[in-house]
């Protein structure tokens, strides 16, 4: 099987979600949740990168701009990831963490930290953004039977290691010497302290239209974020 890595985005789904009700730090946690709750079950990541900002508020109940008074971004990494793994940068000049267990907890614990460490008469500290392309991807392919190719935008191909767990394919991204530096798919959850919003960006065809077992698979991970409320932007 042959799959197709460009180095820009192939296709990009844009998601929003808006709850006026919502406090800054239930923002904070819905976003964490959320992120969480879109990769289960297909993507494990082995490590991301958060954004912390400082808002203050605006003449309405729970609207929050971001201001410059706070800003801090770390490179969150599971301990013991693969030596071989080529971690997928957002940001430059991140601080690096290493956590035991990469979940929703622990990202929380990390918010918490920060916002006691940091205290602001007029303003608050919260979570800006979630970003992530290292990890584990699911292959949404039925019984591959032949070898995974990667095939560059210049065309050169090279054979990309596969992981079967329970009888299911994986793909480790991004690996070092792999023949592309792109990740299957870019993750970004982010606030502009009044909606919560979802890029993925697809950059292997396999989740994109060009092939339609692999689409189909992402448009059933949406379906359910819809269900939950986020609507589909331009």
């Amino acid at each position: 099987m042959k799959i197709y890595a460009n180095d820009y985005s192939l296709e990009n789904i844009k998601l929003e979600f808006h709850d006026e009700k919502l406090s800054l730090q239930e923002k904070n946690n819905y976003l964490i949740d959320n992120f969480f709750a879109l990769i289960n079950g297909w993507f494990e990541p082995y490590s991301i990168e958060i954004q912390i900002k400082s808002y203050k508020s605006l003449n309405y109940e729970n609207y929050y701009e971001p201001t410059k008074s706070f800003y801090k971004a770390l490179q969150v990494t599971k301990d013991g990831i693969n030596t071989n793994i080529d971690i997928y940068k957002f940001w430059e000049n991140t601080v690096p963490l290493t956590v035991k267990e990469l979940d929703a907890e622990s990202v929380k614990r990390i918010m918490n930290i920060t916002v006691s460490e940091n205290n602001f008469e007029e303003e608050k500290i919260s979570l800006n953004s979630i970003s992530c392309g290292t990890g584990l991807y699911l292959l949404p392919v039925n019984n591959l039977s032949e070898d995974l190719i990667l095939r560059n935008n210049l065309n050169s191909e090279k054979a990309y290691p596969i992981t079967i767990i329970n009888n299911n394919t994986w793909i480790e991204a991004t690996l070092k010497n792999s023949g592309t530096l792109w990740t299957p798919i870019e993750f970004t959850f982010y606030t502009d302290g009044i909606s919560l919003k979802l890029n993925l960006d697809l950059n292997w065809d396999l989740y994109s239209k060009r092939n339609q077992e692999g689409h189909q698979f992402l448009k059933n991970i949406i379906k359910k974020m819809l269900e939950k409320g986020w609507i589909e932007r331009n």
